[in-house]
């Protein structure tokens, strides 16, 4: 394969890819992957331990044979999860999604805030209105665990070009709109938001 949707794909002499889609680009050693840069991330570094074959990725072990992370993500609570796979790389979406920490996606972060702001919300408008304050609660946060959700898909996908982009991509794209702004104007603003969106 060559192009991927009108994108150029490269390779070294030995077949791995050093260019790929949407600006995302490699750097190999044999055929150990070293780093992978992609325009809407940091770059990320993978340690390769040839004894083990495995690989460590910013908080986790990868065993490349297997295809899977051998130790679950540190940021989770196995007990409190309920049906999550603990051992999945970017909600198993890995071409789409970005994990330079390991850290939950943007948008997961924005669901709880949303949640608990609900809740507080509800919970006073159902006591104004002489109404059951825990019913006000619960539905107060599930809707804001909804409206936060939405908020937390939109940032991702408008600043850093997912709508499960981690909050380190959602920063670092926030930082470069305002630079983009700043420096250039709301109209380019503007583009930077509608190339993340295209």
């Amino acid at each position: 394969m060559t192009s991927y949707n009108g994108q150029a794909i490269t390779y070294d002499a030995i077949g791995n890819p050093l260019t790929y889609r949407d600006g995302m680009q490699m750097t190999w050693e044999g055929r150990q992957l070293l780093t992978l840069h992609t325009a809407h991330s940091l770059d990320m570094t993978f340690s390769y331990d040839g004894e083990s074959g495995l690989y460590y990725v910013s908080s986790r072990y990868y065993d490349p044979k297997v295809s899977r992370w051998i130790n679950a993500d540190s940021l989770f609570n196995q007990e409190s999860v309920l049906g999550n796979n603990m051992f999945a790389y970017c909600l198993n979406n890995p071409v789409n999604m970005t994990d330079e920490t390991g850290n939950l996606p943007f948008f997961a972060i924005t669901a709880a805030i949303g949640a608990v702001v609900g809740a507080v919300v509800g919970g006073v408008v159902a006591a104004t209105n002489g109404g059951n304050v825990w019913v006000g609660m619960g539905i107060g946060a599930v809707a804001g665990t909804l409206i936060g959700t939405g908020v937390g898909m939109a940032a991702g996908a408008a600043l850093a070009g997912s709508i499960t982009a981690t909050t380190g991509a959602v920063m670092a794209g926030g930082g470069a709109l305002v630079g983009t702004v700043a420096t250039d104007g709301l109209g380019a603003g503007v583009t930077y938001i509608a190339n993340n969106l295209s």
